[in-house]
């Protein structure tokens, strides 16, 4: 999570003058949290919230405390997806629409 900060603020620092660049984080997980990486998980979900860097988490049959939180604080979308068949149609319909479609699209449960 880090390093994508760290490429989401050299993308926009770099990017031309008059080229709005809006990064944002999809994060897919398939294990259970490890706890003992707590306060640097939110160390990274503060200093997204601060860039206005949306932090999308797609979980494969867990769930993750960390990456909810996460897509709360910065305003992206958390789904778990129990079947892995539809892995592609989430990832396709769900996290490909930008933040102003977003508002439009009604998310699965």
């Amino acid at each position: 999570l880090t390093q994508a900060l760290c490429f989401a603020q050299r993308a926009v620092r770099q990017a031309p003058s008059g080229v709005q660049v809006r990064p944002r984080i999809l994060v897919m997980q398939a294990s259970p949290d490890s706890p003992h990486c707590y306060s640097d998980m939110m160390n990274c979900i503060f200093a997204a919230q601060k860039a206005s860097v949306p932090v999308d988490a797609c979980m494969v049959e867990y769930s993750s405390g960390f990456l909810q939180q996460a897509a709360d604080i910065t305003g992206g979308i958390y789904l778990k997806v129990d079947e892995s068949s539809a892995l592609l149609q989430y990832l396709l319909f769900v996290f490909l629409a930008d933040q102003s479609a977003r508002s439009m699209l009604e998310m699965p449960a």
